[in-house]
């Protein structure tokens, strides 16, 4: 019922912006046939039709405008996560978050939250190790990787207000070494960063629908 009366409004949008393009269209081929000689003489009939073009312009702006804003248009294609709305026909704040993206065929990456009391034995380049823990753990191995990028400042999450550095961490070994296992946005993976004192700290994430730590991402 919802979707049948936002397809109605859409209709009413795409007849008025119709009619207000037909309205203008006739007004101008109006305007270029009035004689030459005869402009003085129909000046306010002029000034008439050329108020109205611009009413009418306006009006399909607004139109037009209303329209676009009934449709949320993603720039590339790719896969939806962490979803904020689900209701039909809700509105959206202005400058809020609908849903994020992973692009499709882009290489995968690992995102960790780093707590900032860990923050100063954490660089680009070192070393990790990375288990996904969605798999049998006797049975999958795990992938070699590198911290890539580190954030220069902290983040608060939006659930818990807690701080963290977010850094991300490339896969160094082929995907092949996990056979038909497929990895997807959101799954969960434990990741081991050897550290100046040769010691592994852990970062245990959870799926994006939790908000919790580090989740895959394609980039």
């Amino acid at each position: 019922r919802q979707m049948a009366r936002i397809d109605g409004s859409k209709g009413e949008l795409l007849a008025r912006i119709a009619e207000a393009l037909g309205q203008i269209s006739e007004l101008r081929i109006k305007l270029m046939s009035i004689d030459q000689n005869n402009r003085k003489e129909t000046q306010g009939q002029i000034v008439g039709i050329e108020a109205k073009i611009a009413e009418l312009s306006e009006r399909a702006v607004a139109a037009k405008d209303r329209l676009s804003r009934m449709d949320v248009r993603a720039p590339v294609d790719g896969l939806v996560y962490d979803l904020q709305l689900h209701t039909i026909g809700g509105i959206i704040a202005p400058g809020a978050t609908a849903m994020s993206i992973v692009p499709e065929g882009e290489d995968l990456t690992v995102e960790i939250r780093i707590p900032p009391a860990d923050i100063d034995r954490i660089a680009p380049g070192q070393p990790s190790r990375m288990r996904f823990t969605v798999f049998n753990q006797r049975t999958t191995p795990e992938l070699d990787g590198r911290i890539d990028v580190v954030a220069a400042a902290t983040t608060l999450d939006r659930n818990t207000g807690q701080p963290f550095y977010l850094a991300t961490v490339e896969i160094t070994e082929p995907l092949d070494k996990l056979g038909s296992r497929k990895l997807m946005p959101g799954m969960p993976v434990e990741v081991f960063v050897q550290t100046d004192e040769r010691t592994a700290i852990s970062y245990l994430t959870k799926p994006f629908t939790d908000q919790m730590l580090r989740a895959f991402r394609e980039e």
